[in-house]
């Protein structure tokens, strides 16, 4: 991976076989957008993808055999401001850990609806983790959010 330590953006789409992605994902020291999606059946996210300490935006979208995010991950993704986590059924909770990422500014939850229930503002069992971040976006769809910014 030593030839791509420079690399700053990756997007993984459309790969309908996959099953795992490498451990020297997280060797990617400067990478700061991954895109992972349309990849239903890829079961899990290499821990190593805490090497990612550059990482600013993470999207995670159409990957419906994913049951989880890391353990321990989230903690380690010191840079992350954005994350998006769309059509991923199987992930039920997020990270204890999230709750540590004080630089995630965004972050976005759909067609999740067990993630979306824990995530409910005020009374979701993961939303102690997530309620310091400014901008949340659970369970909306970008019709619904483009209506609520024309009323304002």
């Amino acid at each position: 991976m030593r030839q791509f330590a420079s690399l700053q953006v990756l997007a993984i789409d459309a790969c309908y076989g996959l099953h795992r992605l490498p451990e020297c994902l997280g060797e990617l020291c400067s990478l700061r957008q991954l895109r992972i999606s349309d990849c239903p059946r890829l079961a899990c996210l290499p821990q190593s993808m805490s090497g990612l300490t550059s990482l600013q935006q993470l999207q995670i979208i159409e990957c419906q055999g994913l049951a989880s995010l890391p353990r321990g991950m989230m903690s380690s993704l010191a840079s992350l401001e954005n994350l998006v986590v769309d059509g991923c059924p199987g992930i039920k909770s997020l990270p204890q850990d999230t709750k540590g990422l004080t630089t995630l500014m965004g972050l976005r939850i759909r067609r999740c609806p067990d993630l979306e229930r824990r995530c409910e503002a005020g009374q979701g069992e993961d939303w102690h983790l997530i309620s310091h971040i400014p901008t949340l976006m659970i369970g909306l769809s970008a019709a619904c959010i483009i209506w609520y910014l024309n009323q304002g």
